[in-house]
């Protein structure tokens, strides 16, 4: 993909700031739905919650962030969320935390996940990323994984100061984009680092 902007308008995964919050406008597990089609376990349903979530665009939480000026901002692709906001992270020369409990999951996703259905990428990323994150103790060991999960079409992972984070969240909602606060911005850190708790 090639094009021209306009650099005042350009928003990188670097600039994250201490106490920012950190916003997923998708939930995520369409890596693991998608192995479950490839390997005929899903349903019809689960088909079309597959296709809804990965053809949605994130236009809608893309043009209302702009108005809120952002720190820092990263879309989830193949690296799965763990991978690319940790790349944030580094970017940014911080440490973020993200708050396991607050991440939204494709519910079906988890089902699948507990039989294994895992895309091999899954623990490509993990032993990539793991190295440079700290998993908190007592965590579910499916659900952690789930947050290496390559995703097809994922959300935007966006670091906005505390104030215009809860503005922002509120008109996506008031939009139908399913996002929530999944962690915060901490201190500076020389290689960045992600605690996951």
């Amino acid at each position: 993909l090639t094009g021209i902007v306009a650099p005042s308008g350009l928003i990188t995964n670097a600039g994250a700031k201490a106490e920012d919050r950190l916003i997923l406008t998708k939930p995520i597990g369409t890596g693991i739905l998608a192995t479950a089609v490839k390997g005929k376990l899903a349903g019809t349903g689960d088909i079309e919650t597959l296709v809804r979530i990965s053809s949605e665009l994130n236009k809608t939480a893309a043009s209302i962030m702009s108005r809120f000026s952002p720190n820092a901002c990263t879309d989830v692709t193949g690296f799965g969320l763990a991978g690319h906001i940790l790349e944030m992270a580094r970017a940014s020369k911080k440490i973020f935390t993200l708050d396991i409990d607050c991440v939204q999951l494709i519910p079906v996703a988890v089902s699948y996940a507990r039989m294994g259905m895992f895309p091999a990428g899954t623990y490509n990323n993990k032993i990539h990323f793991l190295p440079h994150m700290t998993i908190g103790p007592g965590l579910d060991p499916i659900i952690t994984d789930m947050l290496f999960d390559p995703q097809t079409s994922g959300g935007l992972v966006i670091s906005l100061p505390g104030g215009r984070a809860d503005d922002y969240l509120c008109e996506l909602k008031q939009q139908g984009v399913d996002a929530a606060v999944i962690g915060s911005v901490g201190a500076d850190h020389d290689c960045g680092h992600l605690l996951v708790k």
